[in-house]
């Protein structure tokens, strides 16, 4: 009965119907709803969309779609200096992220929990014309 609550709690979350299959949860919220304007959604165990194209002092947000744990971390998997940029901590099934990016340049980022996968996602920042 515990259970059952639970899938219609991250069901309602997702505003989808949640499926199960075998023993856990399928990843990814069943929404196919595109993400809106700078907003970079976390689902499929994927950044979508991979690459965003922003202006300077433009905010980004990422928001997890996923039922697992993901992050948004600057720079590469192993660099020294990952996630000096920006680091968005865990997020959650449904937790967001924003960033407001003040100068120009391609921030590339990853997710902690999946830096095989889910890496090599960009942030282009266009200064102004």
């Amino acid at each position: 009965m515990k259970r059952a609550r639970s899938f219609r709690s991250i069901g309602r979350v997702c505003g989808a119907v949640v499926a199960a299959v075998g023993s856990g949860l399928v990843t990814g919220c069943p929404s196919s709803e595109p993400p809106g304007e700078n907003e970079v959604f976390m689902r499929g165990v994927a950044f979508d969309p991979a690459d965003i194209t922003i202006g300077v002092g433009e905010t980004v947000t990422w928001t997890n779609m996923d039922f697992l744990p993901h992050t948004a971390t600057s720079g590469d998997p192993g660099d020294a200096d990952a996630g000096s940029i920006f680091d968005s901590g865990t997020l959650t099934l449904g937790r967001s992220f924003s960033h407001t990016f003040d100068e120009a340049g391609e921030f590339v980022y990853f997710c902690e929990f999946h830096p095989t996968m889910m890496r090599d996602a960009k942030v282009i920042v266009e200064a102004p014309q």
